[in-house]
């Protein structure tokens, strides 16, 4: 993915990649977002040009002085406030001017920070989960990899336990593998002393990269249950589901002018479909099966629409239950009407607004709103700072931490795309004879990633014939296919294009 112009919404540039511009020493990269990033805080703010030029003159000093620098509380606040009005894939955007800054940056401990997350928690629970709050911990150092790290995806989450002579998992599947590395690696026991559907993971709280994280069982008071029942339906309420009211993810990185906090978690509020994506997904608790039984469907068979009907009583149930509980909650229909509006007003406003329609569109009745599914398919995703990605994650830190030489982390088996991708052009070649077989693969590339892809396709075809890789230039999508018309020359294209 690369990066747009964080002022001006200017067309992709392939020279600006995540980190910065790919011709610029770290230095001059810190300078360059430092600048642009104070241009949109006091352009914003309304702030008088000698305000800014006073600011500017006093980061750029201590930059020369001390090779970094240190936001203001306001500047912070307003670049996790942006950031957030960037993120492509939330749907919620339209709130972005109220998140709270808890600010940690001063924390030097594991356990300061715990205590810090716990007033994420704590806020959010105070409001009924009706606030926006970010804690932010102290930036990576420029040039260098430091900084502090939440191991953990969100601060709430349900334990997962691989059951032993079977692919089963008892509670939350995707967290299977960090809950087998924190009983395995740190000691952590389940809360009762045996695994539970419902136990809450601890968090694993790292200061230093060069020194082991440490765990903390967050206390009951903090985390909010809220029971899954049915407003009709006593079978349902009666298979004891719950999930917590708090969203809280850990995950993310957050990037504001030229600092990288790589410790900022957050909070909003649930949208009703990622608890019942959460509840009933396959590779998630997968409760579709039990839920259908509840409702007396027939589940041999997929013409009886099943699941459809089991998701959806699902997700009256949690509608419900969430405002039972006096918790903060949107349902789907209304945050994609706020979102369509807010899209469009920014897109007339401010000129731009990122997204991607996968993320956005709701995974329930996604055309009960045709607007919202048709007119919003024009999103473009792309990354404009101030902005949130991706932490390296914990199996990362946790290679780091011991060593290249030192056991993997817990993982499952991944399968071997090289090998897929091998018996699936193999089979498709089979019918051409490889006597005369010459292989053109062919690619359009900003960045160069299709043409590793193409390169690697290269490799995997050798058995079959002699292959070329060509770039056809520009951007443009063109289309994964075999073209088998000519005896000699089959044509296999790459598709897409690596911008995004």
């Amino acid at each position: 993915m690369v990066s747009c112009d964080v002022l001006h919404a200017a067309r992709p540039d392939p020279a600006l990649g995540k980190y910065g511009r790919l011709n610029e020493t770290p230095r001059q990269t810190l300078v360059r977002e430092a600048l642009e990033s104070q241009e949109v805080y006091h352009k914003d703010k309304g702030s008088p040009t000698a305000v800014k030029e006073a600011r500017i003159k006093e980061i750029l000093a201590e930059i020369e002085s001390t090779g970094t620098y240190r936001h203001l509380f306001d500047e912070l606040q307003h670049g996790g406030r942006v950031a957030w009005r960037n993120a492509p894939k939330c749907s919620n955007r339209k709130f972005w001017e109220e998140l709270s800054l808890i600010d940690g940056r001063d924390a030097a401990t594991p356990s300061e920070m715990f205590e810090v997350c716990l007033e994420v928690l704590e806020k959010a629970a105070v409001s009924c989960v009706t606030t926006a709050n970010i804690a932010v911990f102290r930036p990576q150092t420029p040039g260098t990899n430091d900084g502090p790290r939440v191991w953990n995806n969100q601060l709430i989450r349900y334990a997962g336990y691989a059951q032993p002579d079977s692919d089963k998992v008892l509670g939350d599947p995707a967290e299977a593998e960090f809950t087998e590395l924190v009983m395995k690696e740190f000691g952590w026991q389940p809360p009762n002393g045996t695994p539970g559907r419902w136990d809450i993971l601890p968090l694993l709280l790292q200061a230093e990269p060069d020194k082991p994280p440490q765990l903390f069982e967050i206390p009951s008071q903090y985390v909010v249950r809220v029971p899954i029942r049915h407003p009709t339906n006593e079978r349902i309420s009666a298979l004891g589901l719950q999930w917590y009211a708090v969203p809280a993810v850990s995950c993310l990185e957050l990037s504001v002018g030229g600092l990288t906090y790589t410790a900022a978690p957050f909070n909003g509020w649930y949208a009703d479909t990622e608890i019942v994506r959460n509840l009933t997904d396959t590779n998630r608790l997968n409760l579709c099966p039990e839920i259908a039984a509840c409702l007396g469907l027939e589940t041999k068979n997929d013409t009886t629409m099943w699941r459809d009907r089991a998701i959806v009583e699902a997700n009256v149930a949690v509608m419900h239950s969430f405002r039972e509980a006096g918790m903060g909650m949107v349902d789907h229909h209304t945050l994609m009407r706020n979102f369509y509006n807010w899209w469009h007003r920014e897109k007339r406003t401010r000129g731009y607004s990122p997204g991607n329609w996968k993320w956005i569109i709701t995974p329930v009745s996604p055309t009960a709103n045709i607007s919202c599914y048709l007119h919003l398919n024009k999103m473009t995703e792309y990354t404009v700072k101030p902005g949130y990605w991706y932490a390296p994650g914990w199996r990362k830190y946790w290679k780091a931490l011991k060593g290249p030489d030192s056991a993997a982390a817990p993982a499952h088996a991944k399968p071997d795309m090289k090998s897929m991708l091998s018996t699936t052009l193999t089979a498709k070649l089979q019918a051409v004879n490889a006597d005369k077989l010459q292989i053109v693969l062919a690619f359009a590339t900003v960045t160069g990633n299709t043409q590793q892809f193409a390169e690697a396709i290269a490799k995997v075809t050798e058995h079959a014939g002699t292959a070329q890789v060509r770039c056809k230039g520009g951007t443009g999508h063109i289309m994964w296919g075999l073209n088998t018309d000519s005896d000699t020359m089959p044509e296999i294209q790459a598709c897409g294009h690596s911008a995004a």
